[in-house]
């Protein structure tokens, strides 16, 4: 039988991997802040513009950090889309639908969870030191919904503030986010 204690354990990994995608985080172009948009115009840092969550990508990469966690989680998935969009004046709005469900397995009991996250969070983002953007006034306009027990910490809102610098990779139609804050890159794809 699972105790509170491993079903909490694993709720805090889900909720970390949910905390991760759905605040993948900022975006800025690598090097002086410049860049080109989509199609080549000089129009401001390549971060600017409307970028797509690679949900694939990043559902492998939770599977590894499970798995580096030793949690026993089984069929795990992460479904959905999350959006990014950033804007020129300083804008940075994630809207997110993602559903992240595993089967928790200890001994020979086997319990399913499932947490759906949905709405947006915004944030004043600017450049920071070479290759990383600055976030500061998060916002979230999230609802959780799921069976994870409440002890999982999967059943309240995900918040972004303690996460005020990212690194950002940004070459073309392609962005990636991270840093020491957040457990996994994230992986976008700027929207044509």
């Amino acid at each position: 039988m699972i105790t509170s204690s491993h079903s909490g354990f694993a709720g805090v990994v889900l909720a970390a991997l949910l905390l991760a995608g759905c605040s993948a985080g900022p975006a800025t172009p690598s090097g002086s802040g410049g860049g080109s948009t989509a199609g080549g115009a000089a129009s401001g840092p390549c971060i600017v513009g409307v970028w797509n969550l690679d949900v694939g990508d990043y559902e492998a990469q939770s599977l590894l950090y499970i798995n580096g966690l030793a949690v026993p989680m089984e069929d795990f998935t992460l479904t959905g889309s999350q959006t990014l969009s950033v804007t020129a004046d300083g804008l940075f709005r994630l809207d997110t639908e993602i559903t992240t469900a595993g089967n928790l397995v200890i001994d020979s009991y086997m319990r399913a969870l499932s947490t759906t996250t949905t709405g947006m969070s915004t944030a004043d983002w600017s450049p920071g030191e070479p290759g990383t953007i600055d976030l500061e006034n998060w916002v979230d306009d999230l609802e959780v919904t799921g069976d994870a027990p409440e002890e999982s910490g999967l059943g309240g809102g995900v918040g972004f503030g303690s996460i005020p610098t990212v690194s950002v990779t940004c070459e073309g139609d392609r962005l990636k986010l991270g840093g020491l804050d957040l457990p996994l890159d994230s992986h976008w794809i700027r929207r044509p």
